[in-house]
């Protein structure tokens, strides 16, 4: 039989089951997110990409010309990408997320086209950060 008691400890379940739910809600939409951008002239080969960071496993990608990588990270965390094009035998490490530099701003994008990696907050104004380097 449900005692008024029962009813109460049901609802006190609930109701932390459900601000739980939130709470996990809210804090992975106020998480930054990382967009690796290929931006290589046209039948341009692709461009294979590996991030990760010291508490999440490498994440590879393979992205074809005009293609977008999206990478949600922890805010506190650094993350490291490698980015290579093997038939040219490019490549280059950069840091997709640093803390110390991108923590103000929710959203970070790196755009990878023939001459380096550029980075920017509002994708109007790049900054070249990066050249590719010969393997």
């Amino acid at each position: 039989m449900a005692t008024p008691r029962n009813h109460f400890l049901l609802f006190l379940n609930l109701a932390f089951l459900f601000s739980a739910a939130i709470a996990t809600k809210v804090n992975t939409e106020n998480q930054p997110t990382v967009y690796i951008i290929n931006s290589m002239p046209p039948n341009s080969q692709s461009i294979e990409v590996n991030c990760s960071s010291a508490s999440s496993p490498i994440v590879d990608r393979e992205l074809l010309v005009t293609e977008a990588y999206q990478l949600n990270v922890e805010s506190k965390i650094p993350y490291l990408c490698i980015a290579r094009m093997t038939q040219r035998r490019y490549i280059q490490i950069f840091d997709a997320y640093l803390p110390s530099r991108d923590k103000a701003h929710c959203k970070i994008y790196w755009l990878v086209n023939q001459d380096g990696f550029y980075l920017s907050w509002d994708r109007d104004k790049w900054v070249r950060k990066a050249l590719w380097q010969s393997e």
